[in-house]
C-alpha cells in the first residue's frame, strides 16, 4: 500500500485530490469497458484509446491550471 500512497500523493506528501479523482475515474473507465464486454458488447481499441487519452488530457489540463492558480 506505500506504492499506492505515494502515487497519490503530492512532493509534501499530503493525498493530491486531482491524482484521486484521476485514478478513481480510470478504474471507472476500465472497470465499465469490461462490464460491456461482460454484457456482450463489442470492443472497440480505437474508441477506448481515444476515451483512455481523453482522461490523461483532462488531468494534465487540470494540473496545469493548478500550477498556474486557477
Amino acid at each position: 500500500m506505500k506504492w499506492l500512497k505515494s502515487m497519490l500523493s503530492d512532493a509534501s506528501g499530503n493525498v493530491d485530490e486531482s491524482k484521486v479523482i484521476t485514478m478513481l475515474m480510470a478504474i471507472a473507465y476500465i472497470g465499465a469497458q469490461l462490464y460491456a464486454l461482460y454484457k456482450g458488447g463489442v470492443f472497440y481499441p480505437e474508441k477506448f484509446g481515444i476515451g483512455g487519452g481523453a482522461l490523461a488530457g483532462g488531468h494534465a489540463f487540470l494540473i496545469n491550471q493548478r500550477n498556474k492558480g486557477n
